[in-house]
């Protein structure tokens, strides 16, 4: 198998996996225990902590451990309500993750009007619709460091310096980018920052949410009291400890990302340039994550090539995997001023710190085969 979806999830590293082991079976007490198993527990979960707060330059204090990013972004957009109660919009890219928009679209429900960012044809933020969109009104602007799908890098500290002039909050996703591009949440500037565990060769259904400043805010899951009050139930400290181990891994690895995964990326994305005629590749003009591909098949259905290089062994997508299914084209491509029918020749290529040489010669050789098969059947 050639495994290129590595923005929907990657392999876990055998380093984080044996450093998880110990406490499944033997390290199992509760961390809230008062004895000496609980406290030796206790101490490798706030190692870890330690550990993902030094990854984003932020404090111990700020780190909050959730299921997921899924869930640390509805808590950290349902927090900015909270805490900018007399307030009633909410500013979001319209290139979010699913997870931003449906928390979002909830909100709305009870009452939120919901304000929309533009982005240009080549998918960067339009800094004029962001200052128009912000307003004395805006409880929280939502923005992500890298989307998904393109790839494509937001400058987050210009944009939250713009929502707290006008003294809104800002959520900022960080899932994608860590461990791909720099991240600093103290340089950020944002209020929140979230970021996922299975997005770096860490194991699923652990994520963080950071929380500047330690404002007074009620948990979303309450329970006995863990995180600082923030998030109660018992910790997934196997999860955690993995966490910690496999972001200072991934921190570690961002030079070969930058160097050697980006060279691969654009050996992919030139090859298939000179093979396959009308290709596109988006974001290519900007500032982007250096192991994410997104291209434009002219002529071509997406599900259909998908499905003939899964034949092949070799692994990609059609964008977000949460949105696997849908029946809709991808909403990032419809604000960069794809039409539905375009969007659905769109397929996403992503890279890690695994992917090799002799996988993307793979690839090269297989796509535009494929290419040529559809383009001669299909309509």
């Amino acid at each position: 198998m050639i495994y290129l979806d590595n923005n929907a999830t990657t392999a876990m590293d055998p380093v984080v996996c044996k450093e998880m082991e110990p406490f499944w079976c033997e390290q199992y007490a509760n961390p809230s225990s008062p004895y000496g198993s609980g406290r030796k527990v206790a101490t490798a979960l706030q190692r870890a902590r330690e550990r993902v707060a030094r990854a984003l330059d932020s404090s111990p204090e700020d780190v909050v451990f959730t299921s997921g990013g899924t869930e640390s972004l509805n808590s950290a957009i349902w927090w900015s309500t909270q805490l900018r109660p007399e307030r009633t919009r909410i500013a979001l890219t319209r290139v979010e993750h699913s997870a931003t928009l449906e928390t979002a679209r909830r909100l709305e429900g009870e009452g939120y009007e919901l304000d929309w960012i533009d982005v240009d044809p080549v998918g960067r933020l339009d800094p004029v619709s962001l200052k128009q969109t912000l307003g004395h009104d805006t409880a929280v602007l939502c923005i992500m460091v890298a989307n998904n799908e393109t790839g494509v890098l937001f400058d987050v500290a210009m944009a939250t310096e713009f929502a707290h002039r006008v003294g809104a909050l800002a959520v900022c996703d960080a899932t994608q980018a860590l461990g791909k591009t720099p991240f600093s949440f103290r340089v950020s500037g944002a209020d929140f920052a979230v970021a996922s565990s299975h997005k770096l060769h860490g194991p699923k259904g652990l994520g963080c949410v950071l929380v500047a400043g330690s404002p007074r805010i009620a948990p979303v899951i309450a329970g006995g009291g863990q995180e600082g009050g923030r998030r109660g139930g018992t910790e997934n400290v196997p999860a955690i400890v993995g966490f910690g181990c496999a972001v200072e891994r991934a921190v570690g690895f961002m030079e070969h990302m930058q160097m050697v995964v980006e060279s691969l990326r654009n050996r992919l994305e030139n090859g298939l340039l000179e093979r396959v005629p009308g290709l596109r590749i988006n974001g290519r003009d900007a500032p982007r994550l250096p192991n994410t591909a997104n291209l434009f098949f002219p002529c071509t259905d997406a599900e259909a090539l998908i499905s003939m290089l899964d034949i092949r062994g070799i692994c990609c997508s059609a964008g977000s995997a949460c949105m696997a299914g849908a029946s809709e084209p991808s909403h990032v491509l419809q604000a960069m001023g794809y039409s539905p029918a375009d969007a659905r020749g769109v397929i996403r290529f992503s890279l890690s710190r695994d992917t090799t040489a002799a996988e993307i010669d793979c690839v090269l050789d297989a796509v535009p085969a494929c290419i040529k098969h559809l383009r001669g059947v299909l309509p």
